[in-house]
């Protein structure tokens, strides 16, 4: 009994910021969510292919890299598989007792994004965020600890607390002794404390850039740019899919949509790779970076510019 007491005060302060409705953002235990799902409706002027531009992706594939061979986890919220590459999907776990109601469009989308990021890897899904946008932290780590015995080369966590969870840090920990990349979202600057799991040493804790006019990259205000960022990607007007048989689109906004295109290109360049160990694959991942545009202020801060770039000719 002591145990889950324990667990019930850590749940009530693990808030995971998207929106549970495609329309709107709904506060999750009280915070106002950030991250969030937006239906476009016809006539759609965006498309998918733009991001992956933005950071080389098209050319890697063309270049044959593609990610076969890696396995990446996604630990997250309910993920609709008519949307995705079901075939890709090797395990789909739900790991609350509550069955979801709905599909927000957050699992999904962090999913679809792995998955045109990384187009041959395969993928294991975990349901650890109910539908009010809350993580159940301890099926969290049942998740980690079930994607390491499955074979997970990468590990996406697109979820954010304040809660410095020691089971949860235990787990990952045990998947970077591994060689296990271990990726995750670092929330916005609202919340108001270090950001966790992507705080934790063993993680790649990735923040929010968008595209600017010359087209380039600039940070995004709202997001988290302090200590535990490690790299940039676009986390505003994300296209993913939505609708049946992901027969439409929307735009996914903050780090959430972030962390799986660098959770992505891990898979890329492990499969480019097979020989070198995790760390030799992050440092070329950051030898391979764009530079955002960054005011004075954000210079003076020390805030990250690093964004992910999957420039082919550097890559191996």
């Amino acid at each position: 009994m002591k145990q889950l007491a324990r667990f019930a005060a850590v749940a009530l302060l693990c808030t995971v910021f998207f929106a549970p409705t495609p329309h709107a953002s709904v506060p999750a235990t009280g915070r106002q969510a950030q991250d969030e799902v937006t239906v476009l409706l016809p006539p759609v002027s965006f498309s998918n292919e733009t991001q992956l531009e933005a950071i080389n992706a098209l050319d890697a594939h063309a270049a044959a890299f593609l990610g076969a061979g890696q396995t990446i986890a996604i630990v997250d919220a309910f993920v609709d598989t008519d949307m995705i590459e079901e075939s890709r999907v090797v395990e789909h776990v739900d790991l609350l007792s509550v069955p979801s109601s709905f599909d927000s469009g957050h699992g999904t989308a962090v999913t679809a994004v792995a998955m045109e990021v990384a187009p041959e890897a395969s993928f294991l899904l975990y349901r650890a965020i109910d539908d009010d946008g809350v993580v159940d932290l301890d099926a969290a780590v049942t998740a980690i600890h079930d994607a390491v015995a499955a074979g997970a080369t990468v590990i996406n966590l697109s979820f954010v607390t304040a809660t410095d969870y020691g089971q949860l840090h235990q787990a990952i920990k045990i998947a970077h002794a591994l060689g296990i990349h271990v990726v995750a979202a670092v929330g916005p600057e609202s919340l108001g404390s270090a950001p966790y799991p992507a705080s934790y040493p063993e993680v790649i804790g990735v923040s929010s850039v968008e595209l600017a006019s010359n087209g380039g990259f600039q940070l995004v205000d709202e997001a988290y740019h302090g200590a535990a960022v490690e790299f940039l990607a676009q986390g505003e007007t994300v296209v993913v899919p939505h609708g049946p048989a992901a027969s439409g689109l929307a735009l996914g906004s903050g780090t959430s949509f972030a962390a799986p295109f660098v959770a992505g290109g891990c898979a890329l360049v492990r499969a480019a790779n097979p020989g070198l160990w995790r760390d030799e694959v992050t440092e070329i991942l950051a030898h391979a970076v764009q530079r955002a545009a960054r005011t004075a202020e954000e210079i003076a801060a020390g805030h990250c510019d690093a964004v992910i770039d999957l420039e082919p000719a550097m890559l191996q």
